[in-house]
């Protein structure tokens, strides 16, 4: 009976060892599917938090450079990847003549006072990569005779309020193809911002390309019109800036 309870005790044991070794792999496979399932939602909240705080960045230098409009009675020029996080100026540019460098370019993040920045001083989006600064394109156009109206110091009130107000050629936004339009006609379909956009900025979002082709000359902002668009797009129209101003004292 003892060779006999011993042959039977081991295969019991060896049932045991078995069934733990299943279990365990069972275990191991719902583990794994419970990591995949909260691995993507993480992924999906870091998504949302960059694009919430971009959003938010947006927002906050939209702020400032009214702000800055109210205290200088000018827009700054857009900024360069080699100007310290100050506005760029042409070749005999200065701040009276509002002579830019380039009318689309960075933001002058150090000269505005924003926070987030990278070490060059141009502020940055969300994302937060090297490649993630926030783009800025101002109107260049020449007002009521007044030559870079906006950035030009005291052109938008040389321009006069009633002449701020009339324009219709100032930065168009799309969301498709950039068509022609012609002042004073009903405006394309296709038309977010007819003209009347003193500046513009966006994000190039989470893969930082560049998906919104300009003409170089007016600006104009093809949105949406791409199946991997992700940029985030912000613009002020040329009334709310009269209004603030207006209300600032700086118009009429």
């Amino acid at each position: 009976m003892t060779c006999s309870f011993s042959h039977h005790h081991g295969r019991h044991v060896g049932r045991i060892r078995g069934f733990t070794i299943i279990e365990l792999s069972i275990v191991l496979v719902v583990v794994a599917l419970l990591l995949g399932t909260f691995i993507t939602p993480l992924s999906n909240q870091v998504d949302q938090r960059s694009y919430t705080d971009t959003q938010r960045r947006l927002e906050d230098i939209r702020e400032a450079l009214i702000g800055y409009a109210v205290a200088n009675g000018r827009f700054p020029c857009p900024g360069s990847s080699t100007n310290g996080g100050w506005e760029a100026f042409a070749a005999g540019g200065t701040t009276t003549n509002g002579n830019c460098l380039s009318f689309s370019g960075l933001i002058p993040g150090t000269q505005l006072g924003l926070t987030s920045i990278d070490t060059q001083g141009l502020a940055i989006d969300g994302w937060t990569s090297a490649q993630n600064r926030i783009r800025y394109a101002i109107t260049n156009q020449t007002v009521n005779g007044v030559t870079n109206s906006f950035t030009a110091a005291g052109g938008m009130r040389n321009a006069g309020v009633g002449a701020l107000g009339t324009q219709c050629s100032y930065l168009f936004v799309f969301t498709g193809s950039v068509v022609s339009t012609t002042c004073g006609s009903a405006p394309p379909s296709n038309v977010l911002s007819n003209g009347d956009a003193v500046f513009v900025l966006y994000s190039l979002g989470k893969d930082a390309a560049d998906e919104q082709p300009g003409d170089g000359k007016n600006f104009l902002y093809q949105m949406f019109s791409t199946a991997n668009f992700d940029d985030q797009v912000l613009w002020v129209s040329r009334y709310t800036v009269i209004n603030r101003l207006v209300q600032a004292g700086q118009l009429p």
